[in-house]
C-alpha cells in the first residue's frame, strides 16, 4: 500500500472521528500534527483515532495488522508527528 493510499484511509478516519464529536476539527492535510503543538487530539482521541485506523487498514488488507509497536511510540522517525510523517511509517511497515 502507497502513501497515498494511506492518507487517504487517515482522512476517512478523521470523517469518522468528527461525526462522533462536533468539537472535533481535523484538517485533511498532510501537515496536520498528531501530537504535540498545534494537535487537536488529546490523549485519548489519539487512542480513538488509532483505533479506528488499526481496524480500517485491517479490513483493507485482510489481515491483522498492528499499528501501535514501540516504533511508533519512541522511534526516532517520530511517526506520529503529522499525517504525512504517520503515512509513511504505515507506507513502510505495510511494505
Amino acid at each position: 500500500m502507497k502513501q497515498p493510499e494511506i492518507e487517504t484511509i487517515i482522512y476517512q478516519v478523521f470523517d469518522n472521528l468528527m461525526e462522533q464529536s462536533s468539537e472535533l476539527e481535523l484538517e485533511k492535510q498532510q501537515g496536520t500534527p498528531l501530537v504535540g503543538d498545534g494537535s487537536v487530539l488529546d490523549s485519548l482521541g489519539l487512542v480513538n483515532f488509532l483505533v479506528a485506523l488499526e481496524q480500517k487498514l485491517q479490513d483493507i488488507v485482510g489481515s491483522s495488522f498492528q499499528i501501535a509497536d514501540q516504533d511508533l511510540l519512541i522511534g526516532e522517525e517520530q511517526p506520529l508527528r503529522s499525517v504525512e510523517t504517520l503515512s509513511a511509517y504505515l507506507a513502510k511497515k505495510l511494505s
